[in-house]
């Protein structure tokens, strides 16, 4: 449960390191749509490089953070299920927090 909460945490962060700029709920919601659709790892590893690429892109994101930490529990989870290893998202949440 730790680790999910960890990863839960992270989207919603992304979404609060700003205060002007553009809303991302809507697209960290999409990601977490496409990682459930993942069957495998690999699928699942390049949806969360590209939420680091948006959270990189969007330095000044807002959005609603509660939907954007249950898009990050979603990630997370599916993500998982799909085969990565839960260090390796817990990883990229760290990576995030940075």
């Amino acid at each position: 449960m730790r680790k999910l909460t960890s990863i839960a945490l992270l989207a919603g962060f992304v979404l609060a390191t700003g205060c002007k700029g553009k809303d991302i709920t809507e697209d960290v919601e999409k990601l977490a749509d496409r990682a459930c659709a993942c069957k495998d790892a690999a699928c699942a590893r390049t949806v969360m490089n590209e939420l680091v690429k948006l959270s990189e892109s969007e330095p000044n994101a807002t959005g609603d953070e509660d939907r954007g930490r249950k898009a990050g529990e979603r990630l997370a989870t599916c993500a998982i299920q799909a085969g990565v290893d839960a260090s390796e998202v817990m990883a990229l949440g760290q990576k995030l927090q940075k």
